[in-house]
């Protein structure tokens, strides 16, 4: 009843109806109707149809590599934003490690947050901290505050102790307003690195008691 209500809102041209088929092509395991239905979504111009359609390549268990990489870029050449970091990560699987980089750096130059967020786990990995901490930095800067923890997590995973005061800053700087235990845990850990036993402690004894 699903597939014959979505065909009739494909039939009636509503907005991303193609893209809703596809979907449920691919929960019912009908990978080749899912992929006709996104070709249908690229011919008819929906939203971020290039970018569904690349992942669908990207992801089979016989994958596309050059099929998704065209789709990505056609994406990128409509100004769809998403397109620079599923094209970073495309290459990535390829371990093209070089040209990742450079797709991201072209995303952050169009002031995408989220490659800014992707090449400073990238940096990170590759134990190039100083580049990794200002692509941090900059994802913040365009934006995306969510990279907080992640930021932190890194300084403290790679055991960079001349930092661990700007981690404690850094969390109490952005500290959410809407506090969740997640949070509070990941400070009480940065207080512990800190020395500060005692408030550490205090967190983590009142998270207990909530969980």
């Amino acid at each position: 009843m699903a597939e014959k209500y979505f065909r009739d809102a494909v039939e009636a041209k509503l907005d991303k109806s193609n893209t809703a088929l596809a979907k449920l092509f691919s929960k019912m395991k009908k990978k080749k109707d899912a992929e006709i239905a996104l070709l249908n979504a690229v011919k008819e111009n929906e939203e971020d149809s290039n970018i569904n359609l690349g992942r669908l390549y990207m992801f089979k268990s016989k994958p596309s590599f050059k099929k998704a990489e065209e789709q990505f870029k056609l994406a990128i050449d409509k100004g769809e934003i998403d397109g620079y970091t599923q094209l970073a990560r495309l290459y990535l699987r390829q371990k093209q490690n070089d040209m990742a980089i450079a797709v991201l750096e072209n995303g952050v130059s169009h002031n995408d947050a989220e490659s800014a967020h992707q090449l400073a786990h990238l940096f990170h990995r590759e134990g190039l901290f100083e580049k990794s901490d200002k692509m941090f930095e900059k994802a913040i800067e365009l934006g995306d505050t969510s990279v907080i923890g992640c930021w932190v997590q890194s300084i403290y995973r790679s055991k960079r102790n001349n930092r661990k005061k700007f981690t404690k800053e850094l969390l109490e700087k952005y500290k959410p307003d809407d506090i969740n235990s997640r949070f509070e845990l990941l400070y009480a850990k940065i207080l512990l690195w800190n020395d500060n036993l005692t408030e550490a402690i205090g967190i983590v004894k009142k998270q207990a008691a909530i969980l």
